[in-house]
């Protein structure tokens, strides 16, 4: 028996994945400014940097790839002022690539086109696509500290969203934190 639709409680869960996707880009983000520190870079080994940096980029994209997700699953229950930026937000996860890195370079060894790995120039041009400019200016285009104001950033358009569903259902902090834990 199939359980009916009850747009309070997805949009309960609405707000908890997006509480976990804020947390994602923001220390995915960070997480890579970090190491670029003066402090850090000369104590990690030019292996380990490249590794953290891949570890942290390959997180970055999963957690775009499930916004687009998150967008298809919950688009009807979201507040009409806030769609269009969501849809602005898939559009552009899918124009850079995002969801063909995740799946033919972060989550696969092998393309299913070609059955065989990716060379590192097939990766680096599909890299390109994702970040569209500049590492720094992708890793902005996610989280801006000095400027995540809607809609200028993946994370302000996550926590406007967040906030307005909150407002829109009337969903308290409890709600969000019980299951959550």
């Amino acid at each position: 028996m199939r359980k009916t639709y009850n747009p309070r409680e997805r949009a309960i869960e609405a707000v908890r994945i997006l509480n976990q996707f804020i947390g994602d880009f923001i220390v995915g983000t960070e997480g890579l400014k970090i190491y670029d520190l003066p402090s850090i870079e000369p104590r990690v080994s030019r292996g380990v940097a490249i590794g953290l940096n891949r570890m942290m980029m390959s997180y970055l994209v999963i957690s775009l790839a499930k916004w687009d997700e998150f967008y298809r699953c919950y688009r009807a229950i979201l507040p009409s002022d806030v769609r269009n930026a969501c849809l602005s937000l898939q559009v552009e996860i899918k124009s850079r690539g995002i969801i063909d890195f995740r799946n033919k370079v972060v989550g696969h060894i092998l393309d299913d086109v070609t059955k065989r790995p990716l060379t590192a120039s097939e990766i680096d041009r599909r890299l390109d696509r994702v970040v569209n400019g500049s590492r720094e200016d992708f890793l902005l285009w996610i989280n801006n500290p000095a400027g995540n104001t809607f809609p200028n950033s993946v994370v302000a358009i996550t926590e406007h969203v967040r906030d307005r569903l909150q407002n829109e259902y009337g969903i308290g902090d409890k709600e969000i934190t019980e299951e959550s834990s």
